[in-house]
């Protein structure tokens, strides 16, 4: 029932287990994970702790009352609880991952950097880990060690497309485009359907064409142009081309993509601007 979103019912039939069942703790862990799941989150904090305060520790205990802190918006409590769940099961990635996720999401870069750290030498061949540990080390601006990273996750799946994009950006905003482009070469033919490749391989194009590279600045377009007939509805390549556009004086066709992109973001201040000098 609880699968089925179902709450009331799977709370109602699990109630009437925990008077019989033996089993107190899974019973328990379960009524928690139905009230996080209706968002009732305070009531599924009390009851996790109540569970936990009875000698029922666990680590998914511990690791779904961090998640019903972090829904509060108590980020401390929420740190606390994962690493708790770490102590209790440090062979479980997930917690670290989690507790990772939600320090980025806050701003907490360099605890973040220090979890991935951490879980980098607990699980040496994580993809997920090292995709972690580049994406934090990106936002922090180290990006020679975030290339170390994405790719270590490269090599250990080739076929991932999200840490070979990682691995990418890394690369571009390290200034080192010549390795970029490589990267993007390679993920041109390994991933000819995910046009993201195309608008990275734009974007740092574009900036090249700043420079004055009349090349760069006719591939870009081309790249833009390869995507949205990939994805007709990518924001960022409607968005760019039309700035292309729009430089150039084709104001007709830099309406039309930046129209688009109002349409897909309304609240992209970004393209509101960019259609105004239109």
């Amino acid at each position: 029932a609880d699968q089925a979103e179902d709450f009331e019912t799977a709370q109602k039939l699990l109630e009437s287990v925990s008077s019989s069942d033996t089993d107190f703790a899974i019973v328990q862990y379960r009524l928690a994970l139905v009230e996080y799941h209706a968002k009732r989150f305070p009531e599924s904090q009390s009851r996790l702790q109540r569970l936990i305060d009875s000698g029922h520790e666990s680590s998914q205990a511990y690791n779904l009352l961090g998640w019903s802190y972090q829904q509060q918006a108590n980020l401390k409590a929420a740190a606390e609880s994962f690493e708790r769940a770490i102590a209790l099961a440090p062979a479980d990635e997930s917690n670290y991952l989690d507790l990772g996720r939600i320090l980025l999401a806050h701003g907490s870069l360099r605890i973040a950097l220090d979890v991935a750290k951490r879980a980098a030498i607990q699980f040496p061949n994580s993809v997920p880990v090292f995709d972690f540990k580049g994406r934090t080390e990106s936002r922090m601006s180290q990006f020679t060690d975030a290339i170390r990273s994405y790719k270590r996750a490269t090599q250990l799946d080739p076929s991932n497309a999200d840490v070979t994009l990682g691995l990418a950006r890394a690369q571009a905003s390290a200034g080192l485009n010549a390795d970029a482009a490589s990267t993007l070469d390679t993920a041109l033919n390994r991933f000819p359907k995910d046009a993201r490749f195309q608008v990275e391989y734009a974007l740092m194009l574009i900036k090249q064409a700043e420079t004055g590279d009349a090349v760069a600045r006719t591939r870009a377009e081309k790249m833009l142009r390869s995507a949205l007939a990939i994805a007709p509805t990518n924001q960022q390549a409607l968005y760019e081309l039309g700035n292309l556009e729009l430089n150039d004086g084709r104001v007709t066709e830099a309406s039309r993509h930046l129209e688009q992109v109002v349409k897909l973001a309304p609240l992209s201040s970004q393209a509101h601007f960019a259609l105004a000098r239109a």
